[in-house]
């Protein structure tokens, strides 16, 4: 069994987090956002992971930006709002 952990948002390529894209990877910023909605598309465990990260950075202070870090934390904010916003 794994441990999910929400915050830090690490978005550096190879971090053990949901938004971070695999060890190696190198793309620009709308490859990041092509991965991260691909990965939101297939849903499953990672959709429900995606989801609560969201959720619990936008519920956590009234700077949510300050627990994303790595070369795709303003991709991964703008990401973090739209799932987060409220239907």
């Amino acid at each position: 069994m794994s441990v999910f952990s929400a915050v830090p948002v690490q978005t550096t390529p190879g971090a053990n987090h949901v938004f971070a894209p695999p060890e190696g990877w190198f793309g620009t910023n709308e490859d990041y956002l092509a991965l991260m909605r691909k990965r939101w598309a297939e849903g499953g465990l990672v959709k429900h992971q995606m989801g609560f990260t969201a959720r619990f950075v936008m519920n956590r202070s009234a700077m949510p930006e300050s627990v994303i870090e790595g070369p795709y934390a303003e991709q991964a904010m703008t990401i973090i709002t739209r799932i987060a916003k409220p239907i």
